[in-house]
């Protein structure tokens, strides 16, 4: 399993069909969390939704640390455009253009 993880052959489009897969996930995920549509999860609707997947497995001193972990990492993130994903995009393909393969 692993050799053939290590021997995979990425491509450009491989990693951006991947990414367009994990962005429409992240946005239906999104939609289901935030409840009351206000465009942001707040520490109420993530706490429900993580107690309900922990029943049993976290006490509410658990679940309420695991949410501010999450919230404090959320605000360290960087946010990116689209625009600079496709940006991106075009630099990788006009870099790799004969084998349109993405260089690690």
């Amino acid at each position: 399993l692993y050799k053939e993880l290590i021997e995979e052959q990425v491509t450009i489009i491989s990693q951006y069909s991947r990414f367009v897969i994990q962005a429409l996930t992240a946005a239906l995920v999104f939609k289901m969390l935030d409840a009351d549509e206000s465009g942001q999860i707040d520490a109420d609707e993530l706490e429900e939704t993580v107690a309900s997947i922990f029943t049993g497995k976290l006490d509410k001193t658990e679940v309420n640390s695991l949410v501010d972990i999450t919230i404090e990492a959320s605000h360290q993130q960087v946010p990116i455009s689209l625009e600079d994903v496709l940006a991106d995009m075009k630099h990788q393909v006009k870099q790799n253009n004969k084998d349109r393969k993405l260089g690690i």
